[in-house]
């Protein structure tokens, strides 16, 4: 798959929930970049210049598909990570981002 021209911000949406026989979860750990994304590799148009992206929020998913529980943990305007589960937010480090949990990646252009 080629791009032609690239946003400003980047979501991907990892394929968690498939239905074989059964709805199943895949629990697997992706490994995805935090910093310095670069996508010129995909890029056929005038954005090769303008591809590089950082992670600054990924909404994770916790339990299965009968049952589960979403949290977040995204990079505050001030720099730093902070994870939010429902009512609480507490502050996270960069090491926490990357997790089995990931479910959707959201990334902006730097």
């Amino acid at each position: 798959m080629d791009l032609f021209y690239l946003p400003k911000l980047f979501v991907i949406c990892l394929k968690r929930f498939s239905r074989g026989r059964y709805w199943g979860k895949n629990d697997d750990n992706i490994d995805f970049k935090v910093n310095n994304m670069d996508m010129k590799d995909y890029v056929c148009g005038p954005d090769k210049n303008r591809s590089v992206y950082d992670c600054f929020a990924v909404s994770q998913h916790y339990g299965s598909t009968g049952g589960g529980h979403y949290t977040a943990i995204c990079k505050n305007i001030d720099g730093n990570w902070y994870e939010y589960n429902d009512s609480s937010c507490y502050p996270a480090s960069e090491s926490n981002v990357v997790t089995s949990a990931a479910y959707v990646i959201f990334y902006r252009r730097i």
